[in-house]
């Protein structure tokens, strides 16, 4: 016998190569078939996380949206505008100040602005001392 012959004994029949490839073929498509299958699960799994942090989201929505709707309110009245300019009192209604001299009226925001070293410190310091009644 010689070398070739050899080889050929050991060699697949085409009848072994075709099963061969036809199991290696099941095999891919085996395999194909759990890649999917896998990554429909991975699918499944980010949609389902996805709808959960929605959920969390609006429940969170709700929950604010409730405490806004029964929080005390100041109840606003309405005022026409003949009223507004004409029912005023006599002396203006302040915190800072006496008689026309007002510094700071009370509803109004007060803010102190400067360089520094002009004493904006001290000022507010006066203001939120309470006032000595003498």
């Amino acid at each position: 016998m010689n070398r070739n012959q050899d080889n050929d004994v050991d060699s697949p029949t085409a009848a072994q190569r075709a099963a061969m490839d036809e199991e290696g073929a099941r095999t891919r498509a085996e395999m194909d078939k759990a890649d999917d299958d896998y990554e429909a699960g991975l699918d499944h799994n980010r949609g389902v996380n996805d709808e959960l942090r929605k959920l969390r989201i609006r429940a969170e929505a709700r929950r604010q949206f409730d405490a806004e709707q029964n929080a005390d309110r100041p109840q606003v009245q309405a005022v026409d505008g003949a009223s507004f300019l004409l029912n005023q009192p006599d002396t203006v209604p302040c915190i800072w100040g006496t008689g026309s001299d007002v510094l700071w009226a009370e509803g109004e925001p007060l803010m102190f602005c400067g360089l520094a070293g002009v004493g904006k410190t001290t000022i507010a310091g006066q203001v939120l001392r309470p006032p000595r009644h003498r």
